[in-house]
């Protein structure tokens, strides 16, 4: 689900929806895999702070197999609706912050409880570290509620994180709202002059649609969702897209790069320069490959090591001229 290198170190911390913490070592192409925390309950995006690291847990889900998705229609309940009214009231995510010791990982402590999302889908999603010292971690909002005129989409505290950025103080799990108004933004990445990206999935709002579109994240901004979609005119929205990525790709790992912007998706990864947004030259690559990349990570030689679901080798190590060729 996410992946973390240490830096100047030779390998790297990842999640495994099933409910593991795994350290990845690298030795060329090949990836190898040591479980260092196991029995967690849908473990979702990690950060590494100093000589701790700080992970996402969804917590209890009503599924039957909740792996690899537990949305609305899987509750049980009498409608999709409804399953997804279910999940939101009743779920409780938290961050877990693991001590770093010589032998793998201590016993964690809770920093911050009680998190509500909408399902697995619309989750509690990447968690980042930012320039600040602050966390910063990424929350779906809803779904079919968001759209379906007789959903009677719920309100109250359960609610009022969804289609967030929080930013969360390390030390102390204190934490307000960045930036508001999205439908499902998966990956979070800073690039090096501290500006944070991400990429909102595609869907339905309140009678809007929502494009895959590519974020500048500026604090205090609302992106309008679910009042606003990607074309006016506008309600709520006061933060707009950077950039349209390719549709229906549900967007997920990501990385800035000092040129560009790289999101895995499903089927595809797609480059954008960062000019672009600025008045540069728009350019645009995309590259087919199998699976869902849910993590995007450079390991510090040029190299990226990718985390996949749905198809696909879960973890590949590559470049960015074998993704995209040798256009820059």
């Amino acid at each position: 689900m996410d992946i973390e290198w240490v830096p100047d170190g030779d390998f790297a911390y990842a999640t495994v929806g099933e409910g593991q913490i795994l350290r990845l070592t690298v030795d060329g192409d090949r990836v190898s895999s040591t479980v260092l925390a196991d029995g967690l309950q849908f473990p979702r995006g990690l950060a590494l702070v100093g000589d701790t690291l700080f992970v996402v847990e969804l917590g209890p889900l009503p599924c039957e197999n909740p792996v690899p998705r537990c949305k609305g229609e899987n509750v049980g309940a009498d409608s999709v609706a409804e399953g997804e009214r279910q999940l939101v009231a009743n779920s409780s995510g938290r961050i877990l912050a693991y001590p770093v010791e010589r032998d793998g990982l201590g016993e964690p402590a809770v920093v911050v409880d009680g998190l509500h999302y909408t399902n697995t889908d619309h989750g509690l999603n990447d968690l980042d570290l930012g320039p600040d010292g602050m966390l910063y971690l990424s929350v779906g909002n809803l779904d079919v509620l968001a759209w379906e005129d007789d959903a009677d989409p719920p309100t109250g505290p359960e609610t009022d994180y969804l289609g967030t950025v929080l930013r969360i103080d390390p030390e102390t799990g204190d934490f307000n709202t960045f930036a508001t108004g999205f439908r499902n933004v998966f990956g979070l990445d800073f690039d090096a002059a501290g500006t944070l990206w991400g990429v909102d999935n595609d869907g339905r709002g309140h009678d809007v649609w929502r494009a895959e579109e590519l974020l500048r994240i500026e604090e205090g901004l609302d992106y309008g969702f679910p009042d606003d979609g990607t074309v006016g005119p506008y309600t709520r929205r006061t933060g707009y897209a950077a950039w349209i990525m390719p549709t229906g790709a549900g967007s997920s790992g990501i990385t800035v790069t000092d040129e560009a912007v790289i999101s895995g998706a499903c089927g595809r990864v797609t480059r954008v320069k960062v000019s672009a947004y600025i008045g540069g030259d728009a350019v645009e690559n995309v590259t087919p490959r199998e699976g869902c990349m849910t993590a995007l990570e450079p390991i510090g030689d040029g190299r990226y090591l990718i985390g996949t679901v749905f198809g696909g080798d879960p973890f590949v190590v590559t470049t960015e001229q074998d993704l995209f060729g040798s256009e820059s």
